[in-house]
């Protein structure tokens, strides 16, 4: 499934330029909770769907693996 909305790193907080027509695989499944932790951490709204990038994945594998299994992952459509 691809939708038309960027794609926000729930760890770093930034959007990739690039990002404008996404695939969900990937994305965190529980989204409301994971948008309401995104705006206390960074203080904004995040401009799309969360996931975490790669340099954020390589940087803090930790981290990431703990986003996921809090918020889940949309491994199908």
């Amino acid at each position: 499934m691809t939708i038309d909305c960027p794609l926000t790193c729930y760890i770093c907080g930034k959007t990739p330029e690039d990002a404008k027509t996404v695939d969900l695989l990937g994305c965190l499944k529980n989204r409301e909770e994971a948008r309401e932790r995104f705006k206390e951490k960074h203080e904004k709204n995040p401009d799309g769907y969360l996931f975490i990038c790669s340099s954020c994945r390589e940087k803090n594998p930790v981290y990431t693996k703990n986003v996921e299994e809090k918020y889940g992952v949309v491994t199908s459509p």
